[in-house]
């Protein structure tokens, strides 16, 4: 799954080029066949000619689902997400958050230009109070009142329908299609996204499916447009809605396969692209 997200409000521009560079090595290196290969990628303003191949919601579970369910023991299976990571709060008002791969339509469900309008921290709006106007200068007595008036507040965020939601993908969801391979089966996962906690994995890396929130501060995407070097988190205004399907947290016991799990950055820490090799790529 490689995901520019162009035509956003935070284009990427080296998601593609790294899902094109593991298919090569896939191909032409390990040989594989490809029917067993599956490619999701977007194109042109966020579309693709193949809709089956857009890295949508429901394409990268279908196709989670493709990878997991026929795998025999002996298996060797690989799992590549490129893109943008974010976090988002468990519940609403809980200081737990959790980690989410970014769908390409992850904003589909919202008015246009609610990403870029609404406070990423709404508790921390500003003092809204009105800055009184200043009187006129002695000099200026005779100069009409509507010059000396206060600019006028920019208009207030779009608001979210009641009940929407951002179309993410849960790491706990993730854990839960893993957990399908059986043993004697492997399975690599690359994850080049930032709050790649994938959580359950194993005994002796068994992480907790939420954490406190990590302080990011403000970033301005736009400003990072026509920069070379991008981070590959995306800071969401939060929604009053649960992401993970409440079924997702029942108890379950660590997958049976081996699981192999490389991830670009830590937790606190944050993954980006950056020219090599004369293009853009993830680090």
């Amino acid at each position: 799954v490689g995901i520019n997200y162009e035509g956003s409000h935070a284009p990427l521009k080296g998601a593609i080029n790294d899902a094109w560079n593991i298919h090569a090595v896939l191909r032409q290196s390990l040989q594989f066949e490809e029917e067993h290969i599956r490619v999701l990628v977007d194109g042109s303003h966020g579309k693709t000619d193949n809709a089956a191949q857009a890295p949508t919601r429901t394409n990268i579970l279908t196709n989670f689902q493709w990878l997991m369910e026929g795998a025999q023991p002996g298996d060797c299976l690989m799992l590549l997400f490129c893109g943008y990571g974010t976090q988002h709060p468990k519940e609403p008002g809980s200081k737990e958050h959790e980690a989410y791969l970014v769908p390409s339509d992850f904003a589909a469900d919202l008015p246009e230009d609610w990403v870029t309008s609404a406070p990423v921290r709404p508790e921390k709006v500003q003092n809204s109070t009105p800055t009184p106007v200043p009187s006129a200068p002695s000099s200026q007595v005779g100069t009409p009142a509507a010059s000396f008036v206060a600019p006028a507040a920019p208009p207030p965020p779009a608001k979210a329908p009641e009940g929407s939601r951002y179309r993410l993908i849960s790491f706990l969801e993730l854990n839960r299609y893993v957990s399908q391979i059986p043993a004697g089966a492997s399975i690599t996962m690359v994850l080049d996204c930032s709050y790649p906690a994938v959580p359950g994995l194993g005994p002796s890396h068994n992480m907790a499916p939420t954490f406190n929130r990590v302080s990011r501060g403000r970033v301005d995407y736009p400003k990072l447009h026509d920069f070379v070097s991008r981070p590959r988190f995306l800071e969401l205004p939060p929604l009053p809605v649960q992401h993970t399907p409440p079924q997702i947290w029942r108890p379950q016991a660590f997958p049976a396969s081996r699981v192999h799990a490389f991830c670009a950055c830590r937790l606190q820490e944050w993954d980006a692209e950056l020219p090599l090799e004369g293009t853009v790529q993830g680090t």
